[in-house]
């Protein structure tokens, strides 16, 4: 099967390829550690071979780079050359997607229970800035969690953090995938990658530190998460719960140290998202996202009366957003609001639940037409 695989694969590169990001792409060296093991080094040929392209979208060349310029590891990258003006007529495609199934690498990258971050170098060639999305998937096809980036110019230094802590033991997963857009949006519609070190930061034994509520000065009224520190983003984690299999699971979460309110200095989270089809159309209607609030935190707000949670958005097109509980076994959404341009408190009605098992914030995106980004903060409950 493996030896199938490869001759199909070397015949697909050598005619053509189709192809088809909590602490950020940092401006320094890519560290390695003794907890750090190179997944793909790109150190030969065979390397492109089992980075799958194979999703018909984009056409464009790959082959094996040995200028030392492009390279961050070992002696060789990966140079890919994208090139949307060759479709041939698929004017929808607007994506390059790049994915490593594990089940062609050694079998510690097939749990993600055990894995702090992905990492990989991505040196971008071009002026333009792309938008770079990371997913770990799972043996269903559903994206466990996710992550967003900005590729600018030059080298850019990946990592990607993918919170052990929310899984069970021996989590397993299906691949990781990186998903470029804005490559379409070029006046020459193409661009040159160069990626090397792609690899995993393993957990070496990092959990939360615990949490307790804590009174935010109003009366009755305790907080669960601030968002007003980096650490609160931990307890935070993202997927594609939706349902919605016609949707690539493009977002992501990280903190801002501000919220661009322009009325306070209190920092958020801040969550990025887009709407995009499988098949590259972004007209059609989709669904949305949920994150997570990890479960660590529940014990403690048994007896809420409502759970709240202020939304800043920038943008003038309203966002839905829901706040949703479950209790022994049964999910309830409290609350759906609608968020219009500036800051919106999403409020739970009254509550009566004595036993929480998880709670979630909702984020629909049906009326997103580009990138957009949500700010969060002071996530609290009144008793």
């Amino acid at each position: 099967m493996k030896k199938l695989f490869y001759k199909i694969s070397v015949c697909l590169l050598i005619a053509f390829f189709c192809l088809g990001a909590a602490v950020g792409c940092k401006d320094k060296k890519s560290a390695v550690s003794n907890n750090v093991k190179i997944m793909n080094a790109y150190e030969e040929y065979n390397d492109l071979v089992f980075t799958s392209t194979l999703k018909n979208n984009v056409v464009g060349k790959a082959s094996i780079n040995t200028d030392s310029k492009y390279v961050t590891q070992g002696k060789a990258s990966a140079l890919y050359e994208i090139d949307f003006d060759q479709e041939k007529g698929l004017v929808d495609r607007c994506y390059a997607e790049f994915t490593y199934y594990t089940q062609y690498y050694d079998e510690a990258f097939s749990y993600l229970d055990r894995i702090r971050n992905f990492a990989i170098d991505i040196y971008n060639a071009d002026d333009s800035v792309y938008d770079v999305y990371f997913e770990a998937i799972g043996t269903a096809d559903e994206t466990l969690t996710s992550g967003h980036r900005r590729l600018y110019s030059g080298w850019n230094y990946c990592d990607f953090d993918v919170k052990p802590w929310f899984y069970e033991k021996d989590t397993q997963l299906k691949a990781y995938r990186l998903t470029f857009l804005g490559i379409a949006d070029n006046p020459t519609r193409s661009a040159k990658l160069y990626f090397d070190n792609v690899r995993a930061i393993f957990a070496g034994g990092g959990t939360l530190s615990q949490k307790q509520p804590a009174a935010t000065g109003e009366t009755g009224e305790y907080s669960i998460l601030g968002f007003d520190k980096a650490s609160d983003i931990d307890y935070i984690n993202a997927d594609n719960r939706f349902g919605d299999k016609q949707l690539k699971s493009l977002y992501g979460i990280s903190y801002a140290s501000k919220v661009p309110d322009g009325e306070t200095s209190r920092g958020g989270l801040k969550f990025e998202f887009d709407r995009v089809h499988m098949d590259g159309c972004i007209w059609k209607r989709t669904k949305g996202y949920v994150m997570d609030v990890h479960k660590s935190l529940l014990s403690g707000i048994t007896g809420a009366k409502k759970i709240s949670v202020n939304c800043f958005n920038p943008d003038i097109k309203p966002k839905t957003i829901e706040i949703r509980i479950t209790e022994n076994g049964n999910a309830f959404t409290y609350r759906r609001t609608a968020a219009a341009l500036g800051t919106t408190v999403i409020s739970t009605d009254e509550l009566s639940v004595s036993n929480i098992e998880s709670l979630s914030i909702a984020v629909e995106n049906w009326n997103a037409v580009e990138l957009e980004t949500l700010y969060f903060d002071n996530l609290r409950y009144s008793v």
